[in-house]
């Protein structure tokens, strides 16, 4: 089984995510406000490594919520190959919860 660290570079090395963020993440000169989690998942087909990379935006005056840019990459235990990816820009943190909670069938928090 490859380890957390190698799964979490194989993700980042990826050129679609690479394209995916230098088009929706900021430069790092602005300081953007990122974390990373990494899990592991199994099911019928095998394990995997979630990979996931948040951006926090910074919120206007006027706005309740937050917005985020999000990386969710699958990444096979065995292989190294990555095996799904989930790209969102500017989507809700309440809305990204959701998503994340019917994707892995836990109840999840988010924090920077």
């Amino acid at each position: 089984m490859i380890p957390a660290v190698s799964a979490f570079r194989i993700a980042l090395e990826d050129p679609q995510t690479i394209s995916f963020i230098r088009a929706n993440f900021p430069s790092p000169e602005k300081y953007p406000q990122i974390s990373s989690r990494r899990w592991l998942s199994a099911d019928n087909s095998g394990s995997r490594w979630n990979i996931e990379l948040l951006e926090k935006k910074l919120s206007s005056f006027q706005k309740k919520e937050d917005l985020i840019n999000v990386v969710l990459l699958e990444v096979d235990t065995a292989s190294g190959k990555i095996t799904g990816r989930t790209y969102f820009a500017n989507i809700l943190m309440s809305e990204y919860r959701i998503y994340l909670t019917r994707f892995s069938g836990n109840a999840v928090s988010i924090t920077f």
